[in-house]
């Protein structure tokens, strides 16, 4: 049994210890604060093999993708953000795409984007990319995604490159092709 220590406003800054099972990748258990009951889970991160660094979420409807990227990630990584992009059943044949990186630690070099561009080519037999939306916050990182919206201009209709996400959300919302 391992145990964690949580803290949470929502528990009146009362701190409460609980005993957790392990299962993979997360675990879970059952708490119980005065009348009230919360489904702890948290994800394990003893080995970087069990890490997600690069999280997506589709919506289908809208011909969406909102990818995020966390901490220092690699290029095989991203690399298998794309396979597992390919084998999704999940995935329409036209998306935009909101790439989130203001939570990401590491720096790609152009090697690496090229790389990038070369896998995103790749996935266009599966599915095509309208519009790319990056949000990068720090400096050094929006350059670098700026060589990124240069590489990847065959890829994509349109691509921008954005330091808030609000931004980033508005420009899709304007530039985007009304939903077949």
């Amino acid at each position: 049994m391992n145990f964690i220590r949580l803290s949470d406003d929502a528990l009146s800054n009362r701190a409460i210890t609980v005993g957790c099972w392990r299962s993979q990748p997360t675990f879970e258990t059952i708490c119980n604060v005065g009348e009230q009951e919360f489904l702890i889970q948290v994800l394990v991160r003893q080995n970087r093999s069990l890490d997600m660094p690069v999280t997506y979420k589709i919506d289908a409807k809208e011909r969406i993708i909102r990818t995020q990227c966390i901490g220092n990630v690699t290029l095989d990584e991203v690399i298998n953000h794309f396979r597992a992009l390919q084998q999704d059943p999940d995935c329409p044949p036209r998306l935009d795409v909101l790439l989130d990186l203001s939570a990401t630690d590491s720096l790609p070099d152009s090697h690496q984007l090229e790389t990038v561009s070369h896998e995103i080519g790749k996935l266009r037999s599966q599915v095509r990319f309208d519009l790319c939306a990056v949000i990068a916050p720090r400096d050094a990182l929006f350059g670098m995604m700026r060589m990124f919206e240069v590489m990847t201009q065959p890829y994509f209709r349109a691509t921008c490159v954005f330091r808030a996400a609000a931004e980033a959300e508005a420009w899709l919302l304007s530039q985007r092709l009304p939903v077949e």
